[in-house]
Parts: structure tokens; C-alpha cells; sequence
């Protein structure tokens, strides 16, 4: 959201310092000599307005707020219900998919997954988590994730493709799991000791971690990336 609100006022700075100039400088120049060239300020506000939304409201800033809006959601609802809607996770994966093959024909500039990376980070995406829960679920002998985890990287996947993907799930899971251990499991632990109770680790709701992590990766993911390579495999 604050991405895509962002672009809206780059692109509406453009059409006003840039476009406006030339528009106004050739409309005055192919005024006829002797001829006062006024306009009428009713007119000029409909046309400033109109130019302002043509250039501030690109298909990106609406991916953005789209893609924004859908994992804010979920992070609110996975916090207060432990629980991921499949109304925001099927709507957002057919969505993601459906504005990435848009775009390939609208021909914008963009962060977001071209169509096939966007199938393959879709499958990516729910794949490695999936296999991820299985093997915590093996470790922790009880369920470690919910499918609503699974949908939900396949909308990440969908938007960002395969390697921002994986590169989400790694940042979502390094920064939940040292929330829940520094602040999460002391409490709960003192709070166990203090009722004389057997210490049970809480679940962790993964999607309030995931969500803004897939924000992160789409915005920095791909310099991230480059970064760690660079630095990994030197030449």
C-alpha cells in the first residue's frame, strides 16, 4: 500500500513538472499571432485531474495496492484467528496469475513475476512450504502448519516467482522463529512455571510473518539476491 501509494504521486509529480510544460509550451506556440491564449479554469482543473489519475494510476500501483491489500489481511487474520481464509488466498492466486498475464501484454514495467515464472513460483512456493510442514510436523510430533500456509505461498509465489518465493519463506520463518523464541516462548514458559503446568511451545501463526516478508521480497528481494551471489560465488 505505502508502495503503491508512492507510485502514485511519483507518476502525478511526472505528468505536473514534466508533461504539463511541453503540453502547454506547444499549445501556446501554435496560437496565433495577436491572439491572447487564455483558458477556462473549470476546463483546466477537469484536465489536470484527469492527467494526474492517467499517469498516477498505472496497472503496477494497482498490483501493488492488490497484492498489499491481500496479505494485510491475512496477517490480521492469521494473528487474532490462527486461521488463513481461502477467500483471500484463492482470490489473490487467480488474481496474481491473471495480472501477470495482463501485464505481458500491457508491456509495463514491473516487479512482479512474468506468466511463467509466476506458474512456476506459484508451484515453488506451496511446494517448499508444504514439505517444510511436513518435516516440522515429523519433528514436533503434532501439526506444524496449516494448508492456509500452503495457498498462501502460492499466491506469494504467483506474484513474486520461484527464487523471491523461497527467499520469503527463509525471512518469514528466521524472523518468527526469534520472535516466538526471545519474546514469545520466556513468557509463555513463566507463565506455565507460575501455574505449575507442563510447558507446551505455542503454535506459531506463520502468516503474520510471511505476509510482510513477501512485501520486503518483492520491493528489495531481487538485490538481495544479487547481493548474497555476488558475495557467495565470487568470480
Amino acid at each position: 500500500v505505502i508502495a503503491s501509494s508512492l507510485l502514485f504521486f511519483i507518476g502525478m509529480s511526472f505528468a505536473y513538472f514534466l508533461v504539463f510544460p511541453v503540453i502547454f509550451k506547444f499549445m501556446a506556440s501554435i496560437a496565433p499571432e495577436g491572439v491572447a491564449w487564455m483558458t477556462d479554469i473549470e476546463k483546466y482543473l477537469s484536465f489536470a485531474l484527469s492527467m494526474f489519475v492517467a499517469f498516477g494510476v498505472t496497472f503496477e500501483a494497482l498490483r501493488m495496492a492488490i497484492f498489499g491489500t491481500i496479505l494485510f489481511g491475512i496477517a490480521v487474520t492469521d494473528a487474532k484467528h490462527y486461521l488463513i481464509p481461502d477467500g483471500f488466498t484463492i482470490s489473490g492466486l487467480i488474481l496474481m496469475l491473471g495480472m501477470a498475464i495482463a501485464n505481458f501484454f500491457i508491456g509495463e514495467g514491473t516487479q512482479f513475476a512474468t506468466p511463467w515464472p509466476a506458474l512456476l513460483g506459484a508451484c515453488v512456493g506451496a511446494g517448499a512450504i508444504t514439505i517444510i510442514g511436513w518435516l516440522a510436523e515429523a519433528a514436533m510430533k503434532r501439526e506444524a502448519m496449516g494448508f492456509g500456509d500452503t495457498t498462501l505461498m502460492a499466491v506469494v509465489g504467483a506474484a513474486l516467482g520461484p527464487e523471491r518465493a523461497l527467499l520469503t519463506i527463509i525471512g518469514g520463518a528466521f524472523v518468527g522463529a526469534v520472535f516466538f523464541l526471545v519474546f514469545v516462548g520466556p513468557v509463555v514458559w513463566v507463565r506455565t512455571r507460575k501455574a505449575e503446568q507442563e510447558f507446551k511451545f505455542p503454535d506459531v501463526p506463520f502468516g503474520v510473518f510471511l505476509a510482510p516478508a513477501a512485501m520486503l521480497a518483492l520491493l528489495w528481494g531481487d538485490r538481495l539476491i544479487v547481493w548474497y551471489v555476488q558475495r557467495a560465488f565470487p568470480t
